[in-house]
């Protein structure tokens, strides 16, 4: 196949920026070396897709594991089965489970909101409750059709008002949701999904932190 990872990673590094951060595409692992990997598996994934195939490969070139979606019901019932291949080949420190949380991207707070997203009917509400939690608004409407400009359309025309449109950034957001919210006088406001630790001490920028430390420590050894 071709490639210009390589080509690109040369470059970057040419530039001395101290840390150079690749990411992968799906299952593909960059044709590169590197001083350490971060692997990021979403609660739903199969265990054997960890346990089997080249996921021990994975793993063991891996110093940190990152599941996402941990909080999604379909995906905690799995967390059990993906923890056991980790344990084999890396101890529990190297394993952090987060959960997406909703992060308005400007102020908010006293307002009412339609909630644009794509994330599954079953974390909606609380996603919602964050927000509420979070930012002190108050959201009269949601869609989770963020990805379905019809279904999208449908679930706007549904509220009588709102002050603020919050959406994730999706092409739907942008031509349609946007062109909606401005039409009525509503404000706009992208929210941001940022993973945060959902269990033990560690957090996701401590644990994030480490490997960066194990980078910049192998490079040093290497250099």
């Amino acid at each position: 196949y071709v490639s210009n990872v390589r080509e690109a990673a040369e470059l970057a590094a040419s530039l001395h920026p101290g840390l150079v951060i690749l990411e992968g595409s799906g299952a593909a692992i960059p044709p590169v070396p590197w001083d350490a990997g971060i692997m990021v598996v979403p609660a739903t994934a199969p265990p054997e897709y960890l346990g089997g195939y080249l996921g021990p490969y994975r793993l063991l070139r891996s110093d940190l594991v990152v599941v996402t979606m941990a909080g999604d019901p379909s995906g905690s019932e799995n967390l059990s089965a993906l923890r056991s291949p980790v344990r084999r080949y890396l101890d529990d420190a190297a394993f952090i489970l987060t959960d997406f949380v909703p992060v308005a991207l400007e102020d908010i707070r006293g307002k009412e909101v339609f909630y644009a997203t794509t994330a599954p009917l079953t974390v909606v509400e609380r996603l919602i409750r964050r927000l509420e939690a979070d930012h002190g608004c108050t959201v009269v409407g949601w869609s989770a059709r963020l990805a379905d400009r019809a279904g999208l359309v449908e679930d706007l025309d549904a509220v009588q008002g709102y002050d603020v449109l919050l959406t994730e950034l999706k092409a739907a957001a942008v031509d349609t949701a946007v062109a909606r919210a401005l039409d009525r006088g509503a404000e706009v406001v992208f929210v941001d999904n940022r993973a945060e630790a959902v269990e033990g001490s560690v957090d996701l920028d401590t644990a994030l932190g480490g490997a960066i430390d194990i980078a910049l420590g192998r490079a040093e050894d290497r250099l």
